[in-house]
């Protein structure tokens, strides 16, 4: 309870005192510590996906005016605006989806200005005029493997823009990107209060059947942390296609970097935390996880390596708030954790290219 409190009145001082934009987009990659021309990260869940994906992006490019940063999806998305990303394209084999990139990143515009960010995509959904279909998930692998762009940001699943939902592994779904190196499962804390129905959770009956909640009953903070703290739920690295080679080719190198256990790095993002009466639900939310997610670790082939809680905040989407570690500790071994990671500042993601400056948006159709 004292944490609880304390933790609310730092939120309440940070709101009324502000943070630089700067400092909260450095602290956000320090911890996340996304390596350029390795990382393939993959969103996955409800709750801000397409939010958090496009401010990791910006975070990116903020930090490292040279990154050539690709945002894609492996199933169906809404097609951004203009504002949300420099470059957005239409590919229908890697090859045309490389051309893209030379286009996107290497070649002369009208200006001298250079574009840092492009979203592929294959077709147009012809249910929905502004939503676009995703590229085959060994698309983005490719990219990275030809240098043809140095980070990838994959939405791996759909929610139906709602702030929670449970995987149906069983279905293929998510369809995660060959090399994936990291997934960020994402749920809203408004999801807790409400009543479980498919027009409030996507898939609530499998979130059901794994919690053990009736449907049409209230959603309760328990409830989430048993999906989001549950790395099973979301990876069945056996089973899914999606984590080996699907190019059809026998490539050693792709098939070794698909999702394995050892290298998966799995972080719960806890988000719209966007004020301290969402803290509040946060934190029984993470203390719920924890417990969760401490009975089920000796059992589970990917482990969570840290529980972060985002919110918009000062007009930002995707402000880091906290970060939790997956195992309840005492107070005393989170003040040495804290003394511990603060003592070094070193950023993994690092300027590798010419620098580079935003250019407006352009539509590659």
């Amino acid at each position: 309870m004292g944490n609880e409190v304390n933790f609310r009145m730092d939120f309440t001082h940070s709101l009324q005192m502000g943070k630089p934009e700067r400092k909260l987009d450095c602290e956000f990659l320090r911890i996340l510590r996304l390596r350029l021309g390795v990382d393939i990260v993959a969103l996955v869940g409800g709750g801000g996906k397409t939010s958090l994906m496009y401010a990791l992006k910006n975070m990116v490019v903020s930090a490292n005016p040279s990154a050539r940063v690709v945002c894609t999806c492996t199933t169906k998305m809404l097609k951004p605006s203009s504002s949300e990303i420099d470059v957005i394209a239409s590919a229908s084999s890697v090859d045309e989806a490389l051309d893209h990139c030379a286009k996107t990143f290497d070649s002369p515009h009208e200006s001298s200005d250079k574009a840092s960010s492009l979203l592929l995509y294959s077709s147009k959904d012809p249910t929905h005029d502004k939503r676009v279909v995703g590229v085959p998930p060994s698309w983005p692998f490719a990219l990275l493997k030809a240098g043809a762009c140095d980070i990838v940001f994959v939405e791996a699943d759909g929610s139906r823009r709602l702030p929670f939902k449970a995987p149906d592994l069983q279905r293929g779904e998510p369809v995660y990107p060959v090399g994936c190196t990291v997934t960020l499962c994402v749920a809203g804390v408004d999801a807790v209060g409400v009543v479980l129905n498919e027009e409030n959770v996507c898939r609530a009956h499998i979130v059901s059947n794994l919690t053990q909640t009736t449907l049409g009953a209230t959603i309760t903070a328990s409830c989430v942390a048993q999906i989001l703290g549950s790395p099973c739920y979301w990876h069945l690295p056996n089973n899914n296609p999606s984590l080996t080679n699907t190019t059809g080719e026998n490539d050693p190198e792709i098939g070794a970097t698909g999702v394995a256990a050892a290298t998966m790095r799995f972080i719960p993002c806890i988000n719209k935390v966007d004020n301290p009466a969402c803290a509040s639900i946060a934190l029984q939310i993470v203390e719920e996880m924890q417990r969760v997610y401490s009975a089920k670790a000796l059992s589970s082939n990917i482990q969570i390596e840290m529980i972060l809680l985002l919110g918009e905040l000062w007009g930002q989407r995707g402000t880091l708030i906290s970060h939790h570690t997956a195992y309840a500790i005492s107070s005393k071994q989170q003040q040495r954790n804290a003394k511990l990671s603060g003592s070094s500042e070193t950023q993994v993601i690092q300027h590798t290219q010419s620098q580079r400056q935003p250019k407006k948006s352009k539509s590659c159709t």
